[in-house]
């Protein structure tokens, strides 16, 4: 919590007053009339179901008379649901209307809903557009590993004025690749521990295992409460298919700007897989790191 909290500390401090999130409106008025959109749709602090797939919560700042900075959109992992943010919300509200949304396949199963990379944009774009987020540049994205995906698929609508993206590479190398079909075949059989048992094993470091060995067994009954294994394997098998939203193209389009956090101990990423080809955006790899 705190290792986000600091790369994401940048986000939180930039000055936004000369950034509404609709240049036709006031803050105060935009302010306004975005919570009054939320509020039609739900309470804060609760998971709130969207009529295209997925949920979203939302979590206010404290009351203030200035104006506040650009909203921040939240996406996690493959098995983040938005129960995982619990920890991150309190810090990152402090001056900042705070968005959580799960993609489908995170969370609870929807097998008729598709979790392909276009279909989880499109509902992320309907999401802001219920929430009147609709100006340019209206609000910064951060997104972990498959959420960083889907962040940065996402930034191509103009809508995000900075994309933060933990543990995403433009190429995943053969031993990268062999994890994926590992966990295809794991989750096939229905064991969702063992799928988070093999994400500790590859995508942290061994230090932050042994560090943080009394912790790890509550995330895994954590990821195991909170999803199913059809959902997650039905979001790894079909988030895949179309290249068109894949990383490469995705940053080609995109109109936001973009910061890459790889660990090089992140086997998924293929030990700083992410350099090389990043010319628009900012790439830290942090040595002896996982994810």
């Amino acid at each position: 919590a705190k290792f986000l909290l600091q790369a994401l500390t940048p986000l939180a401090l930039t000055p936004h007053a000369s950034r509404p999130y609709h240049s036709r409106l006031s803050p105060s008025h935009l302010r306004m009339r975005v919570l009054g959109a939320l509020a039609a749709l739900g309470p804060p602090n609760t998971a709130i179901p969207l009529a295209s797939g997925g949920r979203f919560a939302y979590h206010l700042p404290p009351a203030s008379s200035e104006p506040l900075p650009l909203p921040l959109l939240l996406i996690g992992g493959t098995s983040q649901s938005l129960s995982s943010w619990g920890p991150h919300v309190p810090a990152l509200s402090r001056s900042r209307l705070v968005l959580t949304f799960e993609c489908v396949g995170q969370g609870p199963f929807e097998p008729s809903s598709s979790c392909s990379m276009s279909a989880q944009v499109s509902r992320l774009s309907s999401f802001l557009n219920a929430a009147s987020i609709t100006g340019d540049k209206s609000v910064d994205f951060a997104g972990l590993s498959f959420g960083g995906r889907v962040c940065l698929a996402a930034s191509r609508l103009g809508v995000a004025r900075k994309t933060h993206l933990s543990g995403v590479s433009l190429n995943r190398d053969a031993v990268a690749l062999r994890v994926l079909e590992k966990w295809r075949k794991i989750l096939g059989d229905g064991d969702l521990r063992a799928f988070a048992e093999s994400i500790v094993e590859v995508s942290y470091s061994t230090d932050f295992r042994e560090r943080n060995e009394k912790w790890i067994p509550k995330w895994l009954d954590f990821v195991e409460s909170s999803n199913t294994a059809e959902g997650v394997l039905k979001l790894l098998n079909e988030s895949h298919l179309d290249d068109s939203y894949g990383v490469t193209e995705s940053l080609r389009l995109s109109k936001s700007s973009n910061r890459f956090l790889l660990g090089e101990m992140d086997v998924l990423c293929g030990a700083g897989g992410g350099e090389g080809g990043v010319d628009s955006a900012m790439n830290d790899l942090l040595a002896a790191a996982g994810n």
